[in-house]
């Protein structure tokens, strides 16, 4: 359950929807996010995958359950 205005935001993004908190860019994809920290001063980004682990396990057993009806 989100605790906070940003998590309960962050779990009701779309899909490749972005939002800022800060420098830090977050970007919505399948199964979670990417943060993406700007340093600007010397011109660098860094960016990290954090998985939605509950979104992640809905995903695998749908692919799965598709998987099993191509091979049929």
């Amino acid at each position: 359950m989100a605790k906070t205005k940003v998590e309960k935001e962050m779990r009701n993004m779309k899909l490749h929807k972005t939002m800022k908190v800060g420098n830090i860019t977050i970007l919505k994809v399948p199964g979670g996010w990417i943060y993406w920290n700007e340093f600007g001063a010397r011109g660098a980004v860094a960016g990290v995958f954090v998985p939605n682990s509950e979104e992640s396990f809905s995903m695998i057993l749908e692919m799965q359950k598709k998987l099993k009806q191509s091979k049929k």
